[in-house]
C-alpha cells in the first residue's frame, strides 16, 4: 500500500465545490487507487516465488541482511542469475557498475563517479537497500525474526555486514561527504557481501 489507511480515507473524504477541480481529482485518485493494487497483487506474486523450492533458500539467507527484504532478494537472484561466475568480490561489484569510473589523461589517472557500466536493476536495488545502513547497527525484531532458523554462519556474515556498513556510512558522513556518494559506496560493500554469503555457503543463488 502506497499510503495508510487514514490518509487514504483523508484523500477520499476531500471535496471540491468546483466541479472540473472535482472530477480531475476523481480520476487522479482512481488511478492512484489503482496502481495501489497493482502494486499489492505483483507483491503477492513475489512472495510466492520467494517461497518456490529453488528461491526459498537463498532468499531467506539474503534477508538475513539489514535493507534485503523478500523483493531485494528475488530482484538480486532473478538479474544476478549465476553468482559463481563472479572469481571475486570486486568482479561482482564491477558488474553492478558502483566501482568507480577512471579517465586516464597525459599519463595521469583521475577517478570520477561510479561506472554505471554495469546492471541497472541491480545497482537500484542495492542502492535502495544501503539507505537503511544509516541507522545504529542493531537488529530490529523483524530481522531477528527472518534470521530465525538460518544457519549461524551466515547470521554472523549478515551481522558483521551491518557493523561494517554503518560504520562506513558514519565515517564518510563525518568527512563532510554527499548523502548519495555516501550510499553509493556503502552499496558497493553490501554487493561484497553479497557475493561473500553467495560463495561462502553451500547453497546456489541461480535462479
Amino acid at each position: 500500500m502506497l499510503w495508510g489507511t487514514k490518509h487514504w480515507a483523508w484523500l477520499k473524504a476531500q471535496k471540491f465545490e468546483f466541479k472540473p477541480l472535482q472530477q480531475a481529482f476523481d480520476a487522479c485518485y482512481r488511478a492512484v487507487e489503482e496502481t495501489s493494487e497493482r502494486l499489492k497483487d505483483l507483491s503477492a506474486q513475489v512472495e510466492e516465488l520467494a517461497r518456490n523450492p529453488t528461491y526459498k533458500t537463498p532468499v531467506s539467507y539474503l534477508r538475513c541482511f539489514k535493507g534485503i527484504n523478500t523483493l531485494a532478494a528475488v530482484t538480486l537472484m532473478v538479474e544476478v542469475q549465476e553468482f559463481r561466475r563472479f572469481g571475486k568480490a570486486s568482479s561482482f561489484m564491477d558488474f553492478t557498475g558502483l566501482t568507480s569510473s577512471e579517465y586516464s589523461s597525459g599519463g595521469k589517472k583521475r577517478q570520477g563517479g561510479i561506472s554505471k557500466s554495469g546492471n541497472t536493476h541491480l545497482r537500484r536495488i542495492l542502492v535502495e537497500c544501503s539507505w537503511s545502513q544509516r541507522y545504529p547497527a542493531k537488529p530490529s525484531k523483524a530481522i531477528k525474526e527472518r534470521r530465525e532458523g538460518c544457519p549461524q554462519e551466515v547470521i554472523h556474515l549478515a551481522q558483521r555486514a551491518e557493523r561494517r556498513l554503518n560504520q562506513k556510512y558514519r565515517k564518510l558522513l563525518g568527512k563532510g561527504k554527499p548523502q548519495g556518494k555516501i550510499i553509493c559506496a556503502v552499496a558497493r560493500e553490501l554487493a561484497g557481501f553479497v557475493w561473500a554469503m553467495a560463495h561462502h555457503f553451500p547453497v546456489s543463488l541461480a535462479a
